[in-house]
C-alpha cells in the first residue's frame, strides 16, 4: 500500500510542479528520483531531516551521510545561524 501512494506522488508531482513553472520558467519536463537514504526514527526531527537533505542534495554531497543522531547539532547550529542574521556580528 506504501509503495502505491508513493507511485502516484511520482507520477503526479512532476506534472504539477510543470505545470506552475512552465509559465514563469519554461520548465517542460520533471522526473523524480528515488533515492535511498536514512530515516527519521522519532516524531520531531522532520524539519531538520528535510533541510539537510536539501542542503546536502544542492551540494552534491552524499546523503547517506545524513544520521539521526546528528540531528540535535545540526538543529542547534541552524538556530544559531537564523538568530545570527538579527544582529551585527
Amino acid at each position: 500500500m506504501h509503495r502505491e501512494k508513493i507511485s502516484a506522488i511520482e507520477n503526479v508531482l512532476p506534472k504539477l510542479i510543470c505545470a506552475k513553472l512552465d509559465k514563469t520558467y519554461g520548465l517542460q519536463s520533471l522526473s523524480i528520483e528515488s533515492i535511498a537514504c536514512p530515516k527519521q526514527s522519532n516524531g520531531f526531527d522532520c524539519g531538520i531531516f528535510t533541510v539537510k537533505f536539501i542542503e546536502f542534495l544542492l551540494a552534491g554531497k552524499d546523503v547517506s551521510l545524513i544520521r539521526p543522531d546528528y540531528m540535535r547539532e545540526w538543529r542547534k547550529k541552524l538556530a544559531a545561524d537564523i538568530f545570527s542574521q538579527f544582529f551585527d556580528l
